[in-house]
């Protein structure tokens, strides 16, 4: 028989275990009501796990697959969960137009993270509403076609330093290749740096260029576990442990770099004024000695304020485009390279064009019609970003199929790489053919089925210097060289796990000077 006090502990037990399964029990009815709501209310998507929702599917294959393989199974419109989340992916170009323009008071935030890191939480990206429209306009002033023409020498000396650096290593050389990641990646560091920040990081010294390339580059890698957790954790738990969408170790490095060039700016010369990005924030930052009156008497500081940059958003904006112009230009490039020398036909024409212009400047680039047709089919096929998320503020009611409400706070992810591979769209989706953008054939192209930059309110700020610097740089790279198919050409594509980003981990072309 059991002493009376050790039976009295079995019994607790017993209690506790009972209310225990109980609360389990509870909980799993829960979540399998809550991931249940798309079925509910007639959208189909695939099944998902308790408490993770969908977001293993990540873990097996790219993030793009995963994505195709949804709407080529479910639809164009489909249900997924991230926890017990509902949140849709979106390749109908009606929705799509809806949502980024027509709805765009009900979406106006995009990239959205329980946590944000200091730096991150100022980024262009992850504002919204009346802060956004203010940093956003602000910044918007250093994309004119003014400003575009100003800082265009400024590209074409550094795509010459490039070809100098290339020369001197392929000398002696009939025929070799190029990692064009990493080509591209140097160019566009070099090019981001000069044109926005009026410096140089010495990107063809090989002792600090590899620091300040590696730093970029783990900026974009992603922690699968990290990423899950992130997607499906509570938001508290998320804030705790502090899962940033990035890896903040580099954000941290990018940082102390921007400021660095900041504040030498600041100290040297600070009455000259240099036609790049950082004078214009400079330009635009809060003096926090203001104390301005009105005709009343009246202190207008806060109004003088409210019209320029703190010195956190300076550094957050200084990060993200040092961010934003070394990834995604060198990707479309990369991309660009490795579609030609696949394609020498198309690269044949190419040097039809490019070999007519007597001068390269910002006017005749502009003119080369099949050069902008042959970026476009590369934006098309290799979109850099491959999602684009977009955050309800409140209830929206889908068109059509009873109605079903996307609930506030959740999500609607833009497969832009969907849409960009639907035959319905574009057919042969997988062939590379320029030709689709042609003047002559753009009007076949459905409105918003090409959303390499996104499209609404919150277009891609850069875009427009993304592409001119693609054109230019592409432009004199084939003036010297031709990209041929090799020994050394990539065969078997593997892309870098990023979620939202279209990369390979190796890209390498051949290369032969050209007559």
């Amino acid at each position: 028989m059991l002493p009376l006090a050790l039976a009295d502990v079995i019994q607790s037990t017993k209690g506790l275990s009972i209310y225990f399964i109980g609360f389990l029990i509870f909980c799993l009815i829960y979540n399998r009501w809550k991931i249940s709501y798309w079925y509910r209310n007639g959208i189909p998507g695939p099944k998902s796990i308790p408490f993770v929702g969908n977001a293993l599917d990540l873990l097996f294959k790219p993030s793009f697959e995963t994505e195709l393989d949804y709407v080529r199974k479910y639809g164009k419109i489909v249900g997924i969960y991230h926890g017990c989340q509902p949140n849709l992916i979106i390749a109908d170009p009606d929705l799509i137009k809806s949502i980024t323009v027509k709805e765009f008071s009900c979406f106006p935030e995009s990239f959205s993270f329980p946590y944000l890191s200091p730096i991150e939480r100022k980024f262009l990206t992850v504002l919204y509403g009346n802060e956004w429209k203010r940093v956003r306009s602000l910044l918007s002033q250093t994309f004119t076609t003014g400003k575009l023409k100003k800082v265009f020498e400024l590209i074409k000396s550094c795509m010459v330093s490039r070809l100098d650096d290339l020369r001197l290593s392929q000398d002696n050389l009939e025929s070799s290749f190029i990692d064009v990641k990493h080509f591209w990646g140097r160019y566009n560091l070099d090019v981001t740096a000069k044109a926005f920040f009026g410096t140089d990081l010495n990107v063809y010294s090989q002792s600090k260029a590899q620091q300040v390339l590696y730093n970029f580059e783990q900026t974009f890698k992603t922690n699968p576990i990290s990423m899950i957790i992130n997607m499906v954790a509570p938001e508290w738990f998320n804030r705790l442990t502090r899962q940033s969408a990035f890896n903040t170790e580099n954000l941290e490095y990018l940082e102390k770099l921007a400021e660095a060039v900041i504040e030498a700016r600041k100290e040297h010369n600070p009455n000259h004024k240099y036609n790049d990005f950082l004078q214009l924030l400079l330009e635009s930052e809060v003096n926090e000695d203001t104390n301005e009156s009105n005709c009343e008497g009246k202190s207008v500081s806060n109004d003088i304020n409210r019209q320029r940059l703190s010195t956190d958003e300076i550094v957050s904006s200084a990060v993200i485009f040092l961010i934003a112009g070394y990834e995604t230009t060198s990707t479309l490039l990369s991309w660009t390279c490795y579609e030609l020398t696949r394609n020498p036909d198309i690269q044949e024409k190419l040097y039809s064009e490019i070999d007519s212009l007597t001068d390269v400047n910002y006017e005749t680039i502009n003119e080369c019609v099949y050069l902008e047709a042959v970026i476009n089919e590369s934006l098309r096929l290799h979109p850099p970003v491959i999602l684009l998320p977009r955050v309800a503020h409140s209830d929206y009611q889908l068109p059509g199929k009873g109605s079903p409400v996307l609930p506030k706070g959740s999500k609607a992810f833009i497969s832009i790489y969907a849409l960009h591979h639907n035959p319905e769209y574009y057919p042969e989706p997988y062939v590379f053919q320029p030709e689709r953008f042609l003047p002559e054939n753009r009007s076949k192209i459905k409105p918003f089925t090409f959303l390499p930059f996104g499209s609404g309110p919150r277009l891609c700020i850069g875009m427009r210097f993304a592409l001119i610097n693609a054109k230019l740089a592409l432009a004199l790279f084939l003036k010297q060289y031709k990209l041929v198919d090799n020994v050394h050409t990539t065969k078997d594509i593997e892309h870098i796990f990023q979620f939202g980003v279209l990369a390979a981990k190796n890209l390498k072309v051949g290369i032969e000077k050209r007559n």
